[in-house]
């Protein structure tokens, strides 16, 4: 497929093709079937395929497959993101040559739309530039959703047929993001080397996504946590940066709405959710040893509203510095807590009101700390929260920074939550509850 035939915005938006959904039912164990000796008998070979490489081409259809029609909607295949490379595919259950092959014959019976990756002009640039070197993108042809068809599989039921496996300890590593003119580029997915920290992380996660594994879940489906640690590219970088928790999936509970999460039931029981009440600044006041404001709430000012106020420190924790100006997501929050902002109050003009309540901001920039390392540091706090819970026989979905928990464990859970970030930390903090019990 030629790449000025698809949308820079599609390209762009393309999940990852990890491999881990797999034909679930009858009809789609025999679609897998016949595609997969369809594929063999085209394909051209001077000798015959060895039993062990057989066996690992079949399993490589099965789950190529699977990935690309699991998502089938009105608007058309969904697009999948894989690198090439042969690096890529060191934890793969599908190694290179093998992912190579199968795309081979699938694209030369026309089963699959291909636009590939690298510096190529226009296929992942908005202006006709070379682009960031994104990778291959792949989706399912009309030919094989037709073929889908045959096997009486709508393209608005694959997810019945197509379901995904469960992943117990899956850690990425990402480089640091770079600015291409006004966009955000995000980190390059990064392989990540055998060591031992790598297998105590593994280790820790997989006991963790055990447990809740075992749970019982209504309005939600869980396939497991990973964890995703930032800027491996930094020098100073020892698996101390990001390493937050996401949801495993494409329709996760993390996606949904906070009076939608409320509706989770665990266990049969009703839920609440426990947010950590303003977590990289009470976590960076700990790091560097400061004090907290005095004061109930702590982005209450007398000159400025709250909301001004904590929209200013989520775009400045979240960066690597001060801004010029406010950002646009930053005016947009505002605007959607119906905040007249005065135009006098500027980013810049509000620093100095900043710095006087709050003395930890005036380093900002040279203080040796920045948002992967608070992310980390909240990481490891929720999974020490979570283990001890775990313990208690109670489980805790994390959402970022906060965690879901059954109605009657909120007492432990926020007992745990203050227990362990007030000795992480050593500085005191303070928790929002919401529920609809």
């Amino acid at each position: 497929m030629s790449s000025n035939q698809v949308s820079y915005e599609a390209l762009r938006r393309a999940r990852f093709m990890a491999f881990n959904y797999y034909p679930h039912s009858q009809a789609a164990e025999a679609f897998c079937k016949e595609l997969t000796e369809e594929l063999l008998n085209k394909e051209i070979r001077k000798r015959k395929r060895r039993a062990g490489d057989l066996v690992n081409f079949k399993k490589a259809v099965r789950l190529i497959v699977s990935d690309l029609l699991a998502h089938l909607d009105r608007d058309g295949p969904e697009w999948l993101y894989r690198s090439m490379r042969n690096d890529a595919f060191a934890d793969s259950p599908v190694k290179g040559d093998t992912f190579l092959n199968v795309i081979k014959e699938l694209e030369r019976s026309n089963y699959i739309n291909v636009v590939k990756g690298g510096n190529l002009s226009m296929p992942f640039s908005n202006a006709g530039a070379y682009g960031p070197g994104l990778a291959s993108r792949f989706n399912a042809s009309e030919a094989l959703v037709e073929k889908l068809l045959q096997f009486h599989i709508g393209s608005d039921a694959t997810i019945r047929h197509f379901r995904r496996l469960p992943s117990l300890s899956e850690v990425r590593l990402k480089s640091s993001s770079v600015r291409q003119g006004r966009e955000k580029i995000s980190g390059k997915a990064m392989r990540i080397l055998p060591s031992d920290k790598i297998k105590e992380i593994k280790a820790n996660l997989k006991e963790l996504n055990m447990f809740l594994y075992e749970q019982e879940y209504d309005g939600m489906e869980f396939y497991g946590l990973k964890r995703i640690f930032n800027e491996g590219d930094r020098s100073d970088f020892h698996w101390n940066m990001g390493g937050r928790l996401y949801a495993i999936g494409e329709s996760h509970y993390q996606w949904l709405k906070k009076e939608k999460r409320l509706d989770i039931k665990i266990n049969q029981e009703p839920v609440v959710e426990i947010d950590i009440n303003a977590s990289f600044l009470r976590i960076l006041h700990g790091l560097l040893s400061y004090e907290l404001p005095t004061g109930e709430d702590i982005y209450a000012m007398e000159e400025v509203h709250r909301e001004v106020v904590k929209s200013w420190f989520k775009c400045t924790l979240g960066h690597t510095g001060f801004h010029n100006k406010w950002p646009p997501k930053a005016i947009e929050s505002i605007q959607k807590a119906e905040i007249k902002r005065p135009k006098s109050l500027t980013y810049k003009s509000l620093k100095p009101l900043i710095f006087k309540k709050y003395p930890v901001l005036s380093d900002w920039p040279n203080c040796g700390i920045r948002w992967s390392r608070l992310m980390y540091e909240e990481s490891e706090g929720i999974i020490e929260v979570m283990r001890h819970l775990n313990n208690h026989n109670v489980p805790a979905l994390p959402v970022h920074d906060s965690l879901i928990v059954p109605s009657s464990a909120r007492e432990l859970t926020e007992t745990t939550f203050r227990t362990v970030f007030e000795h992480r930390f050593g500085v005191e903090f303070k928790f929002d509850v919401s529920s609809k019990v």
